[in-house]
């Protein structure tokens, strides 16, 4: 069930239709950006550990710093 979650958040990320416009906003540079593959990977990690999160947790501003 986990697997096909995170299946769907995927479909509906490249959509645009999920998560933060702030997070979609570094998700549409990381793919326009010409960046290395290792680069785009933990940011993408990153992206989903953030969009997981509750908002207002101080792990997520970490999250959120690290990635900008």
């Amino acid at each position: 069930m986990r697997e096909k979650l995170k299946a769907i958040e995927r479909k509906l990320r490249k959509k645009g239709t999920y998560g933060s416009n702030e997070m979609r906003k570094h998700l549409e540079k990381l793919e326009k950006g010409n960046y290395p593959d290792n680069v785009k990977k933990v940011t993408q990690e990153e992206i989903e550990r953030y969009e997981m999160m509750p908002g207002n947790s101080s792990e997520a501003n970490i999250i959120k710093q690290y990635v900008d």
